[in-house]
């Protein structure tokens, strides 16, 4: 999913509005209650009276917004974490910061007028000030760690060197390999370039493997018959004992293709859910398989 900056703006809208709404609705509420117990008990609405208890509910109405606002971004970011990785974080600091203010302002005027009803009281205007600097501090602190993690987790997703040095010799061998089917060189190409320009989701990762694993298939099934495999192959599996028989791919490599092979039914025919991290090294190894069949024909029929 991709967002474009107003976009995004209307998505985190959503939640920031809810985590104002639940601050506003306890404010609201503690405020009424505060009033009808002081008036049960004949207390008064000053100093010494209610007002402690008011101050209160508007410091625990601020915690609690901070407190929403972070958990909201903080369990999305981990559910959709893409979402995230080439986002501007100050657009949502201060998207956080715009919808907090109305709620501080509110409190400013209910404690100025509060403090008009008598003479002798003290003025209370500036009592939310410290209060809401701690609510938005918490806020960008909080903000700033999720950003941090989310950047590891961006740097996390790129390829290695050595990974992109296998890839690249990789797509050598399917351009220059006389022994992989014209139709699948271009599959298996066209694969490999989405894999290493995509940001690897678990989506994109399994469409992959669901269209690269035929094309190994073929490219099994041809080598077989090049190398007088006489045996009738139908599927992955098939081509992987029948290769094991007869010694042609070294252990690695029968060993790299069963790892391909052994989820496959789970995760396309099932929709078993696997991790990114899983299918992004499902994907790899079976691009990788590649080089290793490739010196194993050579090596064992010099091909």
């Amino acid at each position: 999913m991709e967002f474009q900056n107003n976009e995004f703006g209307h998505y985190i809208d959503d939640f920031l509005i809810d985590a104002k709404t639940h601050s506003e609705n306890f404010i609201l509420k503690k405020k009424r209650d505060i009033r009808e117990n002081a008036a049960a008990r004949g207390n008064s609405e000053g100093p010494g009276g209610t007002v402690p208890h008011l101050i209160d509910a508007y410091e625990k109405g601020f915690g609690m917004y901070a407190n929403l606002v972070v958990h909201y971004i903080e369990k999305d970011t981990r559910n959709n974490p893409n979402i995230y990785l080439d986002v501007d974080f100050d657009l949502i600091k201060r998207m956080a910061k715009n919808k907090f203010s109305s709620i501080y302002l509110e409190s400013r005027d209910f404690f100025k007028i509060l403090s008009k009803r008598k003479r002798n009281w003290p003025n209370y205007a500036d009592t939310m000030i410290n209060p809401a600097n701690d609510c938005v501090a918490k806020i960008e602190r909080k903000l700033k760690q999720i950003e941090r993690r989310l950047l590891l987790l961006k740097k996390s997703n790129n390829l290695s060197i050595k990974e992109m040095d296998i890839i690249r010799k990789v797509k050598e061998i399917i351009t220059d390999w006389n022994l992989i089917p014209q139709k699948d060189k271009g599959i298996l190409n066209s694969q490999i370039d989405i894999f290493i320009n995509s940001k690897f989701t678990g989506n994109e990762l399994i469409a992959i493997y669901r269209a690269s694993i035929p094309s190994l298939e073929h490219m099994l099934c041809y080598i077989a018959e090049k190398c007088g495999i006489e045996r009738k192959i139908n599927d992955l599996g098939e081509a992987i004992n029948a290769f094991e028989k007869f010694g042609y791919l070294t252990d690695e490599t029968i060993n790299i293709l069963r790892i391909i092979h052994e989820p496959f039914r789970d995760i396309l025919e099932h929709g078993k859910k696997e991790p990114s991290t899983i299918l992004k090294l499902l994907c790899f190894s079976l691009f990788e398989s590649i080089y290793f069949i490739r010196d194993s024909i050579k090596k064992k029929k010099g091909m």
